[in-house]
């Protein structure tokens, strides 16, 4: 990305990490985030809308379900162009984000590809690369409606929403989670499934939010018992929170540098 990456190392003090880099100036409307402001924003008006996330590598992708996820798009995601109509299976998106890079000899081919997923009128289709001029200008002239520069931010999700499909958000309040003592974590916490515990740890340890909410839905399920918390859990998921989450289902969780 024609950036700097410094480290600064000190024998049995730690290391320190910094990075400097080049950013091309905004298009288009600015869409300010909230959530620090204690709210959180999502689609207006229960609006459907579907979104297909293509990226090889699992944080990034799981960042952009995230993103989509916590403003209550129905997404799915894949590492591959393969692997993407594999998972749709009749379900159809209105937008699709796809990481090129290093695909640059087949861009027009992807975009055609990509918007004949939709159904009419074609599925939007935003790339998701680098953010040199080169690169930008070649997703332009290969026709994808938009290009998102790594590393996405939520705040561009939305303004391609907004700007490619009409989206419509609202901004709600929200109470803030309150701060766990360390002598409660575990305290009221109903006996879980190992199965089931297995499986909210690993959709938090991978910040698969999709997944955590279809696990959530399958401890409220199990009993009377279990609806405070996994009330509880949801919380978390819509604060995006999944290191709390860990922390609440295993006591003795380091948190993640």
């Amino acid at each position: 990305m024609g950036g700097r990456l410094d480290l600064q190392s000190t024998l049995g003090r730690g290391s320190k990490f910094s990075f400097s880099l080049t950013l091309p100036p905004a298009v288009g409307e600015v869409f300010l985030r909230t959530d620090r402001a204690g709210k959180t924003v999502r689609l207006a008006g229960r609006q459907p809308l579907n979104a297909l996330v293509i990226e090889r590598h699992g944080i990034s992708r799981n960042v952009m379900v995230g993103i989509l996820a916590k403003i209550e798009c129905s997404v799915r995601a894949a590492p591959t162009l393969v692997d993407a109509t594999n998972v749709l299976d009749g379900w159809r998106p209105h937008i699709v984000f796809a990481e090129v890079h290093g695909l640059a000899d087949i861009l027009p081919e992807i975009v055609h590809y990509l918007a004949n997923f939709g159904s009419p009128p074609e599925a939007k289709v935003v790339a998701v690369g680098p953010a040199d001029e080169r690169a930008l200008r070649m997703c332009r002239e290969a026709g994808f409606a938009d290009v998102l520069a790594l590393p996405v931010r939520a705040e561009a999700v939305y303004s391609a929403l907004k700007t490619h499909l009409g989206a419509r958000f609202e901004v709600v309040s929200e109470e803030p989670e309150t701060p766990q003592k360390p002598e409660d974590r575990g305290s009221g916490i109903p006996v879980l499934e190992p199965q089931l515990r297995e499986r909210l740890l690993a959709a938090a340890r991978s910040y698969s939010v999709t997944e955590l909410r279809a696990a959530i839905d399958v401890v409220a399920s199990a009993g009377p018992e279990y609806a405070e918390f996994a009330e509880r859990l949801a919380g978390l998921v819509r604060g995006y929170d999944l290191e709390a989450i860990l922390k609440l289902i295993e006591p003795g969780h380091a948190p993640r540098a």
